[in-house]
């Protein structure tokens, strides 16, 4: 039996301190932006536009997509441990991001090859959100 390694801890200073391995940067910068305007799109409603192009600029999207289909076929305790951070930020767009990772698994375990090359190797190419929430 294989254990997974732990999370490491947060510091006192900075509970949402965890590393990411390589995505590390990337997971922290983008929480940090979309922590910084969640308060005020909550309240003014509408669309969260910009935070979502800022969701395909990260990579992100293509995390549980397979490599062979251009992916990055990360595994599944992190891309929850990332959707995990989001949601200490801005829990719609984890909502979002979340979303996602599901709508992937979905065409992985019900789609055919042929299925799953053409639509996760396009969602790569243009950076396409799966469902919506």
């Amino acid at each position: 039996m294989s254990s997974l390694p732990s999370p490491s801890p947060a510091s006192p200073a900075d509970p949402f301190d965890e590393d990411f391995g390589g995505l590390t940067q990337t997971v922290h910068a983008l929480a940090g932006s979309l922590a910084a305007t969640a308060v005020a799109r909550d309240r003014s409603g509408g669309t969260a536009l910009a935070e979502r192009q800022l969701l395909r600029q990260s990579g992100l999207l293509t995390l549980a997509i397979p490599s062979a289909f251009g992916g990055q076929q990360a595994a599944w305790p992190l891309i929850f441990r990332i959707l995990r951070r989001f949601a200490q930020a801005d829990s719609s767009l984890a909502h979002l991001f979340g979303f996602q990772h599901l709508q992937v698994a979905s065409i992985l375990l019900f789609g055919s090859q042929a299925q799953q090359a053409r639509y996760l190797g396009q969602a790569v190419e243009h950076r396409w959100f799966w469902g919506n929430a």
